[in-house]
């Protein structure tokens, strides 16, 4: 079973290109908590909810590990996560050795594996409504 996005199309005002656009949105719902994500799978494994909360955190805990300590790290049927970041390059070897690795920016890249790129192009999208533009008096 394919899943379903609803997404509003709200036309809005470009000032830079001088014409309407409409400007297509995903409708978020709510962000699940790792509790209720653990609930529901206990309910649907009937696996105790201590037990797996135990296990979730043991494997978040190692996934922390080796990503922290420059491993790729996959996670069956999600994808690979991997640790990286953005550093100023010195342009000499005596500025590198003054100021030492200036590091601008820290983050973790992930790319989907295959299972789950498959189930989201699946995906529907469905129009639940058109908003229009407010209008402000003078225009």
């Amino acid at each position: 079973m394919a899943g379903q996005i609803k997404v509003v199309k709200k036309l809005q005002k470009m000032a830079a290109q001088e014409k309407n656009l409409y400007m297509i949105r995903a409708i978020r719902y709510s962000t699940i908590s790792g509790d209720e994500l653990v609930d529901a799978a206990s309910r649907n494994s009937q696996v105790n909810k201590g037990v797996l909360r135990s296990a979730t955190n043991a494997v978040l805990n190692e996934f922390h590990n080796f990503l922290m300590n420059g491993h790729s790290v996959e996670l069956p049927g999600i994808g690979y996560f991997r640790f990286s970041f953005n550093a100023k390059a010195p342009e000499t070897l005596a500025e590198l050795k003054k100021n030492g690795v200036q590091i601008k920016q820290k983050r973790v890249l992930y790319r989907p594996n295959v299972t789950l790129m498959t189930k989201l192009n699946a995906i529907t999208v469905e129009d639940t409504q058109t908003a229009t533009p407010k209008t402000t008096s003078g225009e």
